[in-house]
């Protein structure tokens, strides 16, 4: 490399800085929606998630059920809370903590079928 020419050398070192920087960024992006804890107040019936931002530290994110946004989940989160998504292994939860379980999902609360059944009912009368 002491004999090669300017331009192989600044190539090499393009793209070495490349790969020590794209490397944590590409990291981050990829992994930055997972819940690395999860912690659930059943009297409040709020629930906590930590996660770790681009610097390894700990961040807290507090939503309800409720705050729950129905949309159809992509490959890298479970759910979304506002602009904010979230990857979470639901069968963790499900299994060790199966009251909080039910809260997340919202399966304590009644299901509302009338926006079915009034379409039902308009397709029969037609």
């Amino acid at each position: 490399m002491v004999t090669s020419g300017v331009v192989f050398k600044l190539a090499i070192g393009v793209s070495t800085a490349f790969f020590v920087i794209g490397t944590p960024v590409l990291l981050h992006f990829l992994c930055k929606r997972y819940v690395s804890h999860m912690y659930y107040n059943s009297e409040t019936k709020t629930f906590t998630a930590v996660r770790m931002n681009f610097f390894a530290r700990q961040t807290e994110f507090s939503f309800t059920p409720r705050d729950i946004t129905p949309s159809i989940p992509s490959p890298l989160s479970n759910f979304q809370v506002g602009e904010q998504a979230f990857l979470l292994d639901q069968d963790v939860i499900r299994e060790t903590h199966p009251q909080a379980y039910i809260a997340l999902m919202r399966y304590d609360e009644p299901l509302d079928l009338s926006e079915f059944v009034d379409k039902k009912k308009s397709e029969s009368n037609e």
